[in-house]
């Protein structure tokens, strides 16, 4: 069975500014968040797979998250915040 995987798609298109330096400093910014990714391993990390350009869009790609996933995991930690919080 093949696992599910997820894709972030920025429009590059939408970069375009008044000045060249601006678009630089944003594709870069793509670049640096992909190789963030890339180096982050840990069981609450949705893991980095890869990054590529397709035309006008640059692409990360990562391991999917079912919604009912992330659900747990936010009630859990609403349960022990809430829980743990002293009376006053």
């Amino acid at each position: 069975m093949t696992s599910r995987k997820a894709i972030k798609r920025i429009d590059l298109q939408k970069l375009v500014g008044d000045e060249k330096l601006e678009i630089i400093n944003k594709v870069l910014e793509i670049g640096k968040e992909a190789t963030d990714l890339a180096s982050l391993t840990h069981p609450h990390i949705l893991q980095y797979v890869d990054s590529f350009r397709d035309g006008n869009f640059y692409c990360i790609v990562t391991e999917y998250c079912e919604v009912c996933v992330i659900l747990r995991v936010v009630e859990k930690l609403f349960l022990i915040l809430f829980t743990t919080r002293k009376k006053v």
